[in-house]
């Protein structure tokens, strides 16, 4: 947490969720169109997920939810990020939120 390398690694990976959700979100503005262009994206999708991520499953649950009619709302990229960060994310919020122990003192 301390490392300003491991904050940019944090902060990139969750850019790079969000486009990746962003873009398979696009296809939502697009009536009829957009779900001829899921088909091109899925694949394109699962395997960006499964090369940042290195999981098969965030991968395939990606794949399905841009293959899906009506699932593009869902965040699957985003959905990944915090299952493989979530620790992460818990030190930080602990060290932004002040603790109450420490106003007592």
């Amino acid at each position: 947490l301390e490392s300003p390398s491991a904050w940019r690694g944090f902060v990139a990976y969750l850019f790079l969720a969000l486009a990746i959700d962003g873009v398979g979100c696009m296809s939502l503005a697009l009536p009829g169109l957009g779900e001829v262009a899921d088909l091109a994206w899925a694949p394109l999708s699962a395997g960006a997920v499964r090369h940042i991520f290195d999981s098969n499953m965030w991968a395939g649950l990606n794949f399905l939810e841009e293959m899906l009619p009506f699932t593009d709302i869902i965040p699957t990229a985003t959905l990944a990020w915090t299952f493989k960060y979530w620790p992460f994310i818990l030190a930080a919020c602990h060290r932004a939120i002040p603790s109450v122990r420490s106003r007592e003192k």
